[in-house]
């Protein structure tokens, strides 16, 4: 019989425990647990951006044979911390996984199904469900404990969601055996989308993505370069394009990137380096303003 002690009790919610088949047990189940077991208390610091996209970089720079990646990007430190301990768990019969849902995230992961047919699969069948809820949930996942619980919470219109949620079932399916590889061209479209964008840009991939749907059909290295003119027609400064003290962060309106005026260094009033950024939407005649601070 298990008690939880007084400082787990606290983050309870953080406290994930797990039998000898990996399953998560119920808060319900634990004063009746017998056997092995171990516990983990789930990460709170999320994986930035910027350390996503430069895992795409990498990745694409693999798969087209690069020995280096000329980007760099500081990878966030995860705290985790678990220990096991010997106690009888009773294990209960798992059912094997359904064939049919295992063939359905199959077809996702490899690219035959597209994103809004899988999204509703993804909330309308219970076998998926089934299958990604006895599966635990990649350790930086903020929005639950199960692989169920880390798909819902992701935006599948943001191609990097849509990249990532393909990764985790690719590792899922060969788990049970099923050969899925990840596409080539998922993880260099993404790549393609970041690498056409200018230096002092880093916009939206949606709005990016939706722009490269409108492409003519053309070969990748042609594809790239029509993105980057379509983004320097439509990313317009007045003199420069801004100097960024943060992440750069151009403001897109509802018909399109705003006009970026200019900026203004503000001296001796912050404690660190602070500049005003000024973007005018000629559609609705608004200005735009905000402050970085480095």
């Amino acid at each position: 019989m298990f008690t939880l002690a007084p400082w787990l009790a606290v983050a309870a919610d953080e406290v994930v425990f797990r039998d000898e088949a990996g399953r998560v047990l119920k808060k319900s189940e634990l004063a009746e647990a017998h056997g092995n077991f171990t516990w983990e208390l789930a990460s709170t610091d999320p994986v930035s951006e910027e350390a996503r996209k430069e895992h795409v970089r990498g990745r694409a720079a693999g798969q087209r044979g690069d020995a280096t990646c000329s980007h760099s990007a500081k990878l966030p430190l995860v705290r985790e911390t678990g220990r096991s301990r010997r106690m009888p768990i009773r294990k209960p019969s798992r059912m094997p996984p359904s064939t049919e849902a295992l063939q359905r995230l199959s077809d996702f992961a490899s690219g035959k199904t597209p994103v809004p047919e899988f999204e509703q699969q993804l909330y309308n069948d219970p076998d998926i469900e089934t299958l990604l809820s006895e599966e635990r949930a990649p350790r930086f996942c903020q929005t639950g404990i199960t692989l169920f619980h880390y798909l819902i919470g992701l935006d599948l219109s943001d191609p990097g969601d849509v990249l990532s949620a393909k990764d985790v079932l690719v590792s899922l399916l060969q788990k049970h055996g099923v050969k899925a590889p990840l596409p080539a061209s998922a993880t260099a479209e993404y790549a393609l989308l970041l690498d056409a964008q200018p230096h002092w840009l880093d916009a939206d991939v949606k709005f990016l993505a939706s722009l490269l749907d409108g492409a003519p059909c053309l070969p990748p290295k042609q594809r790239k370069a029509w993105l980057r003119q379509r983004i320097l027609e439509l990313f317009k400064y007045a003199k420069q394009p801004p100097r960024w003290l943060q992440s750069p962060a151009w403001p897109i309106g509802d018909a399109g990137p705003l006009v970026f005026l200019g900026q203004f260094p503000v001296a001796d009033y912050f404690h660190d380096e602070a500049a005003v950024y000024v973007f005018h939407d000629p559609v609705k005649g608004a200005f735009t303003t905000f402050v970085q601070i480095c």
